[in-house]
């Protein structure tokens, strides 16, 4: 029997719940959403330097920049999870690395999802953008709570222009009861 999955809602989580994903020893930059909503509460974005631009992809819907790349990798043309992707994106992870930038600091994209009553599912999209001769570590942790059904259908496009570098580690440590696509 599939479960009757409801679309995630926003939900407030403590500290102590994320603690176990917040790595003290990796310092990043890190943009956190729970259940596929962006929590700028757990966020740490204090240390952007000039060059980067890291914030919830709802909020830069209107860039140019996002608008000339998304969608564009992850097309949906015989792909089912990627066009439920697309068809619900809202929330997720929009980074933006202008040329010649070296980042030091790793960039920590933390996706939580939460013990519900009922089965639910979320659809975070993230949009990276490294342009020429930039460097930048990228980590993507998955994770979850809980006991009931949950659904997490990620995608993520990673644009590289010419003589970018990109070191890129996901993590999917989404809890025994989490479906992972």
């Amino acid at each position: 029997i599939t479960p009757d999955f409801q679309y995630a809602a926003p939900s407030s989580i403590s500290d102590s719940d994320l603690a176990p994903f917040v790595y003290p020893d990796l310092k990043s930059i890190r943009l956190t959403f729970v259940n596929g909503h962006f929590s700028p509460e757990h966020s740490d974005l204090s240390n952007l330097p000039v060059g980067v631009s890291i914030k919830n992809l709802a909020d830069a819907s209107n860039n140019e920049i996002v608008h000339n790349h998304l969608g564009k990798l992850a097309t949906t043309k015989d792909l089912a999870f990627t066009a439920l992707n697309t068809a619900f994106i809202g929330d997720g992870a929009f980074v933006h690395v202008a040329r010649n930038i070296v980042l030091e600091t790793p960039i920590h994209l933390l996706f939580f999802t939460t013990e519900t009553d009922t089965p639910i599912t979320s659809h975070p999209r993230s949009l990276i953008i490294v342009e020429e001769n930039s460097q930048i570590s990228l980590v993507e942790t998955f994770a979850g709570s809980g006991t009931v059904t949950y659904l997490t259908n990620t995608v993520t496009e990673i644009v590289a222009k010419d003589n970018a570098h990109v070191d890129h580690v996901r993590l999917e440590l989404e809890s025994d009861n989490g479906l992972h696509i």
